[in-house]
């Protein structure tokens, strides 16, 4: 896994991100998010070329279950109901999760990526073992990359509130997921807001429902810290969008996950990507494939185990909509394995 922009992942795949996020804002860089102003980016899918609007139509078009945000999965006595996440905050998300709310008090058990309990032992290992997260010895970023893109690197940290000199010793794999934020995206994570799967995780809390996590908290660090620090460098050097372009593309990701068009999102951030990253297209795509191999593919399928144990009765999943759609997301899993699957409201 080499390159690509991560914001689409960070925001539909993987909560623990956003956790990060929080966790070691809190803990290592004071700012004040009343410093960033709310975000008001472009839709980017009304500057698509004919031949980009092509091709995001024809992966549409091809790709099982590219449109939904809620499903329905049945099979011998068990209803599963499948709900595809966003871990920003956005006030359209309320009236979602109210909506949501009689089914999940009517559940038996709610499927999170991160539970309270995940998250506090990824506090606690965050703190106990700050290597995880930071170059805690031997060279800082600025020693292992080229000047010009550290400069370039340490701007783009700097705009989003994260000094260079706290930027110099993170992990490059984790500076990387940082740095998929617009400067807005910051100060509302910042602000105590949640994204639709902590809000439905309140929703159960409130109704005694059983929350159970689908991986260890951990899932992440296996995923992304264990590649080499050369192919992390490259990754964090050609990955990091400009803070406009990366406001444009979560304004683009927010308005396509509301309309509940889940591959378009995945489609937009190749798109972005293309346009923002020097590399041959057929390349680019094989890096961005192999990523969400690594942060879809391969993490549906070990859900896919851990939901072998659910029991008779409702259950409710909220996953990353990124997990939703395509040959190997959640849904067509589902299906191969004998469940019905029906659309629902969202």
């Amino acid at each position: 896994m080499k390159c690509s922009p991560l914001q689409a992942c960070v925001l539909l795949a993987t909560p623990l991100c956003m956790r990060f996020f929080l966790v070691m804002l809190s803990v290592c860089v004071c700012f004040s998010g009343a410093a960033f102003a709310q975000c008001s980016g472009v839709d980017l899918r009304a500057t698509l070329s004919e031949t980009e609007r092509l091709a995001l139509n024809q992966r549409v078009a091809t790709t099982p279950f590219a449109q939904g945000n809620h499903w329905v999965a049945t099979r011998a006595g068990i209803t599963l109901h499948i709900v595809g996440t966003v871990h920003m905050p956005d006030a359209r998300l309320t009236p979602i999760a109210n909506r949501l709310a009689p089914i999940i008090a009517q559940s038996t058990t709610l499927w999170l990526e991160a539970t309270k309990a995940e998250e506090k032992k990824l506090q606690d290992a965050v703190l106990d073992r700050p290597e995880l997260l930071f170059l805690t010895e031997g060279p800082t970023l600025p020693d292992l990359m080229e000047d010009q893109d550290w400069r370039a690197l340490a701007d783009a940290a700097t705009a989003r509130g994260i000094p260079s000199f706290m930027a110099a010793k993170f992990q490059p794999w984790y500076l990387s997921l940082l740095l998929s934020l617009p400067a807005c995206a910051v100060a509302q994570t910042q602000s105590g807001a949640q994204g639709l799967d902590k809000m439905l995780g309140d929703i159960a809390e409130t109704h005694g429902i059983l929350q159970l996590p689908l991986e260890p908290y951990d899932t992440l660090f296996s995923l992304m810290g264990t590649e080499p620090m050369e192919e992390q460098i490259n990754f964090l050097t050609l990955g990091v969008l400009p803070n406009d372009v990366a406001e444009d593309s979560l304004t683009t990701l927010l308005a396509s996950y509301f309309d509940e068009n889940t591959v378009e999102v995945l489609e937009m951030t190749r798109i972005v990507a293309k346009r923002q990253i020097d590399l041959p297209p057929a390349e680019l795509d094989r890096i961005i494939d192999e990523m969400l191999d690594a942060l879809l593919v391969t993490r549906n399928q070990a859900w896919m185990e851990r939901l072998k144990n659910v029991q008779p009765g409702i259950s409710v999943i909220a996953v990353g909509a990124g997990h939703l759609p395509g040959e190997f997301g959640l849904l067509n899993l589902l299906q191969q394995d004998g469940y019905t699957l029906q659309r629902a409201a969202f």
